[in-house]
């Protein structure tokens, strides 16, 4: 994760080495009430096509790597959310349960 930490510190402070050189400073992805507004589909869009001084790394790091990339972005504050797409991703089959009352019946 150099490519994060370069800029946006290794603690995700917005402090990494290469962050003076930036007007406005690298986002600090510790700021919980920051992070609080940002969407998983909005960090996953700025990852891939970049923002501001920030290049977009689409080409770089695969659609996978990027959504656990968010969650990892979403470590920094101390609370990891579960992202809206890895729901959709989830079965959508009953856990036996209502297989188990119709064989009762």
């Amino acid at each position: 994760m150099a490519f994060l930490s370069c800029c946006h510190g290794a603690a995700g402070k917005g402090d990494g080495e290469g962050a003076p050189a930036f007007k406005p400073r690298p986002v600090v992805f510790a700021d919980a009430k920051m992070m609080e507004h940002e969407t998983g589909g909005s960090l996953f869009w700025k990852i891939g096509v970049g923002r501001g001084l920030m290049p977009g790394w689409g080409a770089t790091i695969g659609e996978e790597e990027r959504w656990h990339l968010v969650n990892y972005l979403r470590t920094f504050t101390g609370k990891m959310m579960m992202e809206e797409h890895m729901e959709e991703h989830e079965e959508a089959e009953p856990h036996g349960h209502e297989e188990e009352e119709e064989h009762h019946e």
